[in-house]
């Protein structure tokens, strides 16, 4: 987790929540999100391809939030549909034993062209319509 915060420390953006087994981040674009984002994401993915004693999944959505309030832990809550898609969509993407999954927002947010698997649409609890989860392959 410490090697996540310091890449997240460096590129002014925070780990908002943790859980009990991984963390909750979101970057706000004031113009250059989008660059910090993806220098964040590239180094997770120079992580995980090297992590072996603690592997982890990683999940990208492109969403509006609500920021407000102060949580149980004391930090800024996180709040918005956007927050409760990601939760039930990592259950998906851990079911596929995908490292890197992206919802549709995600991929139509993409700035390049990248060809994503898709894991299937899928009926999720509070939610009226399914939703699609892709898979993409980690850089070598």
């Amino acid at each position: 987790m410490l090697t996540c915060s310091n890449l997240f420390a460096k590129n002014n953006a925070d780990i908002q929540v943790y859980t009990g087994d991984g963390f909750l981040s979101y970057v706000i674009d004031r113009g250059d999100g989008a660059a910090r984002f993806f220098t964040i994401l590239a180094g997770l993915r120079e992580f995980q391809a090297r992590e072996k004693v603690l592997p982890f999944r990683l999940l990208v959505h492109h969403d509006f939030i609500t920021l407000g309030g102060t949580s149980p832990a004391g930090g800024e809550s996180v709040l918005g549909p956007g927050v409760i898609l990601l939760f039930r969509m990592e259950k998906i993407a851990k079911a596929h034993k995908s490292r890197c999954s992206l919802t549709a927002a995600a991929v139509q947010a993409w700035p390049e062209k990248i060809n994503p698997v898709s894991l299937g649409l899928h009926k999720l609890g509070g939610f009226e319509q399914e939703h699609e989860l892709f898979s993409i392959e980690l850089a070598k």
